[in-house]
């Protein structure tokens, strides 16, 4: 049996390491955070996003899923969905998402490396976001 003593100098031991993997853990959530996050905009992204325009410049809902990608969705897919942390969009997302339904719920669910953005976005929004991705890039 192990002494008070002899046990604390285990535990403290044992500190150093969990505190490291503490540091490294929250260094790799800062910097997804960074890389994917919104708020900087499309100088954020590298760029400028598309802006809808003709007749798309008049749909509100294309300004709207313009104004929602460049905050929400230009960091990790490039600020004119060329792709870059995340995949391409521009050109591809149709042919990857056939049914825009299924695009809708990929978007708000999530999957694998891509957060679902339910819990931030409104349904609105994310339907604006899917239809500028599919009409617009």
């Amino acid at each position: 049996m192990r002494s008070p003593a002899s046990t604390r100098g285990a535990r403290a031991s044992n500190a150093p390491r969990r505190t490291t993997a503490v540091m490294t853990s929250i260094t790799i959530a800062m910097l997804l955070l960074a890389a994917c996050g919104g708020g900087d905009g499309p100088q954020g992204a590298g760029g400028s996003s598309p802006v809808p325009t003709g007749r798309q410049a008049q749909d509100p809902q294309l300004v709207d899923g313009r104004r929602v990608f460049v905050a929400s969705c230009a960091r990790c897919h490039g600020a004119r969905g060329e792709g870059r942390i995340g995949p391409r969009l521009a050109g591809r997302v149709a042919e990857r998402f056939p049914d825009v339904d299924d695009q809708i719920s990929f978007v708000t669910e999530g999957k694998g490396l891509m957060p679902g953005f339910g819990n931030l976005l409104t349904d609105e929004e994310i339907e604006a976001v899917v239809r500028y991705e599919r009409e617009v890039l």
